[in-house]
């Protein structure tokens, strides 16, 4: 299984509730350090536009993440 965020490889007892970030269903799951995130936007998530909104922030911080990784690897 992996983190619908960050792709990480995780066990299924490891995963957390991504919602309301991502909306596919119980197959979607976060990892715990993802899950860290997720649970400190949900005190600001007010409406589902609120939440979209964050969810776009956290996916993009995300892939912001895994870029730097790659490039590190190249320098």
């Amino acid at each position: 299984m992996n983190c619908a965020f960050c792709q990480t490889t995780m066990k299924v007892y490891e995963s957390n509730s991504p919602a309301p970030f991502v909306f596919d269903g119980e197959s979607d799951r976060v990892c715990r350090d993802c899950d860290d995130f997720v649970s400190a936007a949900r005190f600001f998530a007010r409406t589902q536009e609120q939440a979209q909104y964050i969810q776009s922030l956290l996916e993009m911080a995300f892939h912001q993440r895994e870029t730097r990784k790659e490039s590190m690897k190249h320098l």
